[in-house]
Parts: structure tokens; C-alpha cells; sequence
């Protein structure tokens, strides 16, 4: 497969429109026609991983964290922020990254995370793309499906599976052509009536520009009337940032503490209990990483618990003196176990590729 149509596959799995807006997600490195015969999974695209890699003969390299969180102003080979790039691109290794969009998707990292806790609703929930845009136009029942059929070439009526999606209602327009105008319809100078259809059709707001030069050049009037709407974006089910869940028993924070540890494979966690938090849990919230951010909406959900990998010393502060009491996994460990699942799903879903995980890829901290 060529690295075009296995990103094409990637994206199928983890939608980028699902990334958050700073999150630099997708391809980090390649090119289209790059042939792809084997891919490794890790969190992070260190060097060590990158040399993994090329010693394995691998062509892409799934890093769930993006490389590029903060592009260099120059290009220092030597350099040890951008060296590992350097030496990918010099190998033909691709690197491509999911991040908050494998996070957010159902399944994922955060379902993964919440799994001994039960199964649990977003805290922030994500919103679908695509159509953006309806444009609204009034045709003559005969050119109707003319002026259809050309909005839908264009790129309009797409709604999920569904292609050539438009609604239509009868009516009655009226309109006076001025001097020197030529109306389809009647004379100029002459307030005329005509039995018209209502058509509707949503589309990205990319394609509107295309969509309104095929629709001008399919109708018959000189001056069709137009609207265009903007359309507010739909929560998606079920997909998002976060999850909320409601415990089957109430525990105590050592408990979901140790429950904790254990699905993570540590061997310790760091809990701190709030100032008057409830002694036993009943809703947990949780977010892989570094999840600080959605604690108020977490706690307007009902959560007195929040699970996450690590937080800032004054956000600790503000989470307990707001009531959240805090399990704290460090950033990678929360992320990492999910990698082993995911393996078996994409070499599922691309068979003709051998895929396995880094054996280097660690998190950073270690005790003594």
C-alpha cells in the first residue's frame, strides 16, 4: 500500500475532525507514494524509537503524539529536538499522529482508560463535520431536477452514507424585471408570478463556491435567488473528549486508586482526597494525558473523582479546593496500555501491512 491510501484507512479510524483545534494531528512526515509494508506503534517519536525503527525496516511509524507540537525556526541536523526527524526522513520513515482524535473516538484511549470503571459518556462531547452550509435556491418545477443534479455534482446533498439528499416544497414567487433586464420568464417593466419549487441542500463550506457556479450555470433565470445558512454543528454519540462514569458501587478513592494502578500496569499511583469530598465515589471522570481543563465540566456532571496523568501543581490546588479529589497516573501511563489493543484492530483493518508496538517506547520517569 502507498502511504496516501493507508492515511486514507487512518483517517477512517480516527477521524482528525475529532482532534482538538491546537492539536497538529495527521501526517507529520512522508509523501504520498511512499510504499508502506510495515508500521509501528508508539506513544512518543523519540530517537530511540525512530532507530528502532529503522533497524526493523519499518515504513511508518504511528507515533500517537505529534512530533511538530512546536515547529523549529531553523533546521539543526544536530539538533536533539529535530534529530529524530532528521534521521526518519533520511530513512523514508513516515510518521503520522492521532493524538486527541484517537483519544475522542469510541473505543479509543479514553474508553481504554475508564475500562475497570465502567463504560462512560464524554465530558466534552464532539461535534460531526461536513455539512456546514445549506443553500437554499427557488427554481421552475420543469428545471428543477436540472439545478439539483448540478448542485449535487458540485459537491452538495451529502449527509453521512447518503449522496444527492435535498428537500423541496412548492410555492409561488414574484418578481419585476427591471428595464433593460431579460427574464426567462414574462417581460421587464411587469410584476410577474411563477409556480416555483423550494430546494435545499447542505454541503462543506469549501464547496459553496463551486456548488453556486453550477447552480447559476444550470438555472434558467438570470438573477436565481439565493440563501445560504450556516448550520451549527451536531454533537456526535457517544465520541469526545474525556468520559464521565457512573460507578456500579461507590468506592473509596483508594479503591478506584488501586483499581487504577492495577489496569495501568504501575507500580504506584498519587491520589489526593479534597476538602470535603464524599468518602465514597459514585461518578468518576477521567481524561488520558493531561486532563486538567475539563474538570468543570466534569464536576457540573456530577464527578467528585478525576483520573488523568498528570496536572500542573496550582491546577492540583484548584481541582481539590473546588471539591474534585485527583488520581494521578503520570502522563504516559495513561495512554500507553492502549497501544496493545489497538495493534490487533489495525492490523485488522490494513492485513497486507505487518504491524506491531515499539519495544523502546517507555515513559521517561522511573523510581528509585
Amino acid at each position: 500500500m502507498r502511504l496516501a491510501a493507508v492515511e486514507q484507512g487512518l483517517e477512517e479510524l480516527f477521524p482528525l475532525h475529532l482532534a482538538e483545534s491546537w492539536d497538529p494531528v495527521g501526517r507529520q512526515l512522508g509523501r504520498d507514494d511512499q510504499p508502506i509494508k510495515r508500521m509501528m506503534l508508539t506513544i512518543d517519536a523519540t530517537e530511540a524509537v525512530v532507530e528502532e525503527a529503522i533497524a526493523d525496516q519499518v515504513d511508518l511509524l504511528l507515533a500517537y503524539h505529534p512530533v511538530l507540537f512546536h515547529p523549529p525556526k531553523r533546521w539543526n541536523g544536530d539538533d536533539p529536538d529535530v534529530r529524530p526527524l532528521t534521521r526518519a526522513a533520511a530513512h523514508d520513515l513516515a510518521i503520522w499522529s492521532p493524538h486527541t482524535a484517537f483519544d475522542a473516538i469510541r473505543g479509543g484511549i479514553t474508553d481504554w482508560l475508564v475500562e475497570p470503571f465502567g463504560s462512560g459518556e464524554p465530558v466534552r462531547s464532539a461535534n460531526t463535520l461536513g455539512a456546514n452550509r445549506k443553500i437554499t435556491v427557488f427554481v421552475p418545477l420543469k428545471d428543477h431536477e436540472r439545478v439539483r443534479d448540478a448542485m449535487a455534482n458540485a459537491g452538495a446533498g451529502s449527509i453521512g452514507a447518503y449522496r444527492e439528499c435535498s428537500f423541496s416544497a412548492s410555492g409561488t414567487g414574484t418578481f419585476r424585471g427591471l428595464s433593460g433586464t431579460s427574464p426567462a420568464i414574462g417581460v421587464p417593466e411587469r410584476l410577474e408570478s411563477v409556480e416555483e419549487q423550494r430546494l435545499e441542500m447542505v454541503c462543506p463550506d469549501s464547496h459553496v463556491p463551486l456548488i453556486l457556479a453550477a447552480l447559476r450555470q444550470a438555472h434558467p433565470y438570470e438573477e436565481p435567488a439565493v440563501d445560504i445558512t450556516t448550520l451549527l454543528p451536531q454533537p456526535q454519540p457517544h465520541t469526545g473528549a474525556g468520559r464521565v462514569v457512573g460507578l456500579e458501587k461507590a468506592q473509596s478513592l483508594k479503591q478506584l486508586g488501586e483499581l487504577a494502578r492495577t489496569h495501568l500496569g504501575v507500580d504506584a499511583v498519587e491520589v489526593a482526597d479534597a476538602a470535603g469530598a464524599p468518602t465514597k465515589h459514585k461518578v468518576l471522570a477521567a481524561c488520558p494525558g493531561s486532563g486538567a481543563e475539563l474538570i468543570p465540566l466534569a464536576a457540573a456532571a456530577g464527578a467528585t473523582v478525576f483520573l488523568t496523568g498528570e496536572m500542573k501543581h496550582h491546577e492540583q490546588l484548584q481541582a481539590l479546593r473546588n471539591g474534585m479529589s485527583l488520581i494521578l497516573a503520570g502522563h504516559t501511563n495513561t495512554e500507553r496500555g492502549a497501544l496493545k489493543p489497538w495493534t490487533k484492530v489495525l492490523q485488522k483493518a490494513f492485513p497486507a501491512i505487518n504491524i506491531k508496538r515499539s519495544r523502546r517506547d517507555r515513559h521517561p520517569l522511573r523510581r528509585i
